[in-house]
């Protein structure tokens, strides 16, 4: 019998939203609205975008962010995202995103130097650097020593995925949950999740 695979809309803390599912040619529904047709089980970047402005909306109008964020522009540098998905799942989409947002903010500037991920860095910032020996370069347009700014906010984060079965019934649950801390103390200033839900009928894969 031939697969039906339609998405169901799940509650995350404010609002309601809905995903990719199985079959092409199947309507999804995000926030309430036609999100267009789909063709998988997995976390699409579409996916990661629409996590990213709900998660990052949340924190800019929490009154942890207000208190956080004020007295000036802070420095905020991405730590581990952990997969915890049978998928592979390219995480810089979300955490790209988050970040832009934040900057977009103007309560906030990423690091380009200190992020976990050496793929987040920018190596030529270090490589100008050690050009202060170099005679033939003016020295006046290479950076002074001691004014690289660490990061005083992380951003952290997982996605885990949960799977159920009752009879030919089939439901996959992804979570998208962030946090931002605070470098020097080491509190956390917030934490967000963000649920994903698919559901499946007959000969459904989930993979």
């Amino acid at each position: 019998m031939k697969s039906i695979i339609k998405l169901v809309p799940v509650v995350a803390l404010l609002g309601v939203l809905g995903l990719s599912c199985e079959s092409s040619g199947v309507k999804t529904v995000r926030s309430g609205s036609s999100g267009g047709y789909v063709s998988g089980w997995n976390i699409s970047a579409r996916d990661q975008l629409d996590a990213a402005n709900n998660l990052i909306g949340r924190f800019l109008n929490s009154p942890r962010a207000t208190k956080a964020l004020a007295g000036g522009e802070r420095v905020i540098g991405v730590s581990k995202i952990v997969n915890q998905t049978t998928q592979v799942v390219y995480s810089n989409i979300l955490t790209d995103n988050v970040i832009q947002a934040l900057q977009e903010s103007g309560k906030c500037y990423a690091t380009a130097t200190f992020n976990y991920n050496e793929v987040e860095n920018d190596p030529l910032v270090i490589k100008l650097r050690k050009l202060r020996a170099s005679g033939e370069v003016d020295q006046t347009t290479i950076a002074k020593r001691n004014t690289l700014k660490a990061p005083d906010m992380t951003l952290q984060g997982s996605i885990t995925e949960d799977l159920s079965r009752k009879g030919r019934n089939v439901e996959k649950t992804f979570v998208i949950n962030l946090k931002i801390n605070d470098a020097s103390s080491g509190l956390q200033i917030w934490s967000g999740q963000y649920f994903i839900a698919k559901q499946g009928k007959g000969s459904a894969r989930t993979w």
